[in-house]
């Protein structure tokens, strides 16, 4: 499943700017790109998370932005390692700055 440099080049003029979202363990290296998840796939993101619906918020948003690999492949990946989209999902949001630090003074 490894990205070539004439593959990201590929994928980046399809796409634009992308994200590698990668894990080196042992028993599942992962390499999965995605795009920058836009405003309709946060809110439908939160409209699922907050109904309850974690794991399918986590698939839904990992879907709407994935690139690479196929999601046949990464429905392969997923059946042996069911909390894979979880984890992606988790670090697809930090693109977006849902992990933006706030500081609130009182004045």
């Amino acid at each position: 499943m490894s990205l070539t440099p004439e593959k990201i080049a590929e994928l980046k003029a399809q796409h634009g700017e992308l994200y590698l979202l990668s894990s080196d363990d042992e028993t599942l290296p992962l390499e999965v790109v995605v795009k920058k998840p836009g405003r309709a796939q946060l809110d439908r993101y939160t409209h699922d998370l907050m109904g309850g619906k974690a794991s399918r918020a986590a698939r839904q948003l990992l879907s709407d932005c994935l690139v690479h690999p196929s999601a046949d492949e990464l429905d392969r990946i997923c059946a042996e390692a069911p909390g894979v989209p979880t984890v992606l999902a988790a670090e697809l949001v930090k693109v977006a700055r849902l992990d933006l630090e706030i500081t609130v003074k009182k004045l």
